[in-house]
Order: C-alpha cells, then sequence, then structure tokens
C-alpha cells in the first residue's frame, strides 16, 4: 500500500479501522477496510500512538520538542503539548516512543534527553510530571489493566517498571540484551521484548499483584528485530527485523510463520485486535505491507 516517502511509525485504532502512518508528508490517514490512505494531516513527527476511546492520535515533534494533538474524527490538529524547554538539537532524538493508557487517558512519552518518561494528562492536554529512568530511554508498553508502563534502556540493558498511579519506578528487569521494542498482552499478563543484537524475543511473567517478571523463554527470531506488537485475541506475536515479519504462538512460543515485508529493515508495525490485520512500514520503498490472517 502506497504511502509518502520514509514512512516510519504506525499506529491503528481499532474502533474506528483507521491506520496512521508517519511519512514525509505529515501522517497518512488510511482506511483499514478499503486499504486507501483517505487523508493527510500536516503534521510532522516521529512516533505515535492512539488513544482508542477518544479517537486521539498523539505525535512526537523531536524538533519542536512537544507532541502533537490530532483528532482523529476531524484529520485536524487539536492542541501541541510542549515538554520542556527545547534543547539543542545534537545526540539521540529527545523523544524515542510514546504510548497511550486508553482507561486513564494518560500519555506516556520516553524523553531520552531528560534521562525520563514525560507524563501528559489527555484530559487536560498538560504535563503532568516528570519520572527519572535513566539513560537513553528507547520504547515504552503499557498495561491498561495495572495501569503499568514499561520502559527499555538502552544505556544500561534495562527495563524500568513505573507504576502510573504513583509515577514512580518501582522495578528494574535486567540481564536480558540489548533491549529495544516491548509489548504488552494484558490478557495473559506476558511482556514480550525484542533484542536488538541478539534477534531473540524475550518472554517476561507478568502475573501476580507483585510480579516477579521472570524471564519464561527467548525465542530466535529474524535479525535486528526493530518492532513487536501483540494480538491478544489470536494469541499472537509479531516481530518485524530486517525484511522479515516472525509470527509467534504466544501459548507454545514457537514461530509458526515467516513472511517476507518491503524494506531491508521493517521500520514499525502495529495490529487491529479487531480484524487481526497487520501494519508494517516499509521504510526503503514508500509503502506498508498489509497482512492479513485467514
Amino acid at each position: 500500500m502506497p504511502v509518502g516517502k520514509y514512512p516510519g511509525a504506525v499506529a491503528v485504532d481499532p474502533e474506528t479501522h483507521t491506520v496512521y502512518v508517519a511519512d514525509d508528508r505529515g501522517v497518512s490517514v488510511i482506511d483499514g477496510t478499503t486499504h486507501t490512505v483517505t487523508a493527510t494531516i500536516g503534521v510532522q513527527g516521529g512516533e505515535l500512538a492512539v488513544d482508542p476511546s477518544t479517537h486521539t492520535v498523539y505525535v512526537t515533534q523531536s524538533r519542536e520538542y512537544a507532541v502533537a494533538v490530532i483528532d482523529g474524527s476531524t484529520h485536524t490538529l487539536t492542541a501541541t503539548v510542549r515538554i520542556g524547554e527545547k534543547p539543542g538539537m545534537t545526540g539521540n532524538a529527545p523523544m524515542r516512543e510514546v504510548a497511550v493508557d486508553p482507561s486513564t487517558h494518560t500519555v506516556y512519552v520516553a524523553n531520552s534527553w531528560a534521562n525520563a518518561v514525560t507524563v501528559i494528562d489527555g484530559s487536560t492536554l498538560e504535563v503532568a510530571a516528570s519520572i527519572p529512568v535513566g539513560a537513553y530511554t528507547q520504547e515504552l508498553a503499557v498495561d491498561p489493566g495495572s495501569h503499568t508502563v514499561y520502559v527499555t534502556k538502552d544505556g544500561d540493558k534495562a527495563i524500568s517498571v513505573i507504576d502510573g498511579a504513583t509515577r514512580t519506578v518501582t522495578d528494574t528487569i535486567s540481564g536480558l540484551g540489548s533491549v529495544g521494542a516491548i509489548a504488552v498482552d494484558p490478557d495473559n499478563l506476558l511482556i514480550y521484548v525484542a533484542n536488538v543484537e541478539e534477534n531473540t524475543l524475550s518472554v517476561l511473567d507478568g502475573k501476580g499483584a507483585r510480579p516477579t517478571y521472570a524471564l519464561i523463554d527467548t525465542v530466535a527470531v529474524g535479525k535486528r528485530p526493530t518492532d513487536v506488537a501483540v494480538d491478544s485475541g489470536t494469541d499472537t506475536v509479531y516481530v518485524v527485523g530486517e525484511g522479515r515479519l516472525s509470527v509467534i504462538d504466544g501459548p507454545t512460543r514457537t514461530v509458526t510463520a515467516t513472511i517476507p515485508v518491503n524494506s531491508a529493515s521493517g521500520h514499525s508495525l502495529a495490529v487491529d485486535s479487531d480484524t487481526h490485520t497487520v501494519y508494517v512500514t516499509n521504510t526503503a520503498d514508500k509503502t506498508v505491507s498489509v497482512i492479513e490472517r485467514r
């Protein structure tokens, strides 16, 4: 499916089956039913997240040191939330990932330059807190059932566990590898972490009032996995790496299929949990791969 140049982040609103892709034109809006681009929103940015309960799209804007807020119903920019004083444009990108807790309408931003996770109140669109987590924050995942936030950190190859209610770090998970992308299965209380250099996926136990986050299994996947997503409805985990999408059966933790994707390095992926459709952005050839489960 063609989109603009350099498609990067992708996010899905499962309530409306709308797909959002960040590319050189801004944010391309895709009808997940017809697989056509229906609009382009002129908001430049990096990472994307959707609150399906309000149909709000959040887009990180590193050069503005801000998060753009888009009304998914009208495809218009409604606000821009600045997350601090604008730093100089040197070093790593200041915002590596954004995630939403739809039950509390809270937005979490991995703020690399602040070595923290910035918390935005989605109701007031104001910065509510900054949670120190350490250097080189990478990716985020939220468990909406427990309001727990997981943030991977490349600097110390660890994961910080944040209590969303108290906005404090309650635990640190280490010893996995070069942690990158992370996803949560809220139904089975499992955490999946892509280890980029090891070409593996770690499966962690998130069960219990005080989870131990014990390592349950390590699954070999494609080369340099860049993103991971979970379809809880089918107990399926998807991991994209250089040129291929690995399909993993959650209960047995085995790779059941390998699907070629068009880019040398599939940049990002998202799953529509209602239609069980997977979307993978292909940075090199200006397309999005659409994989349907039959």
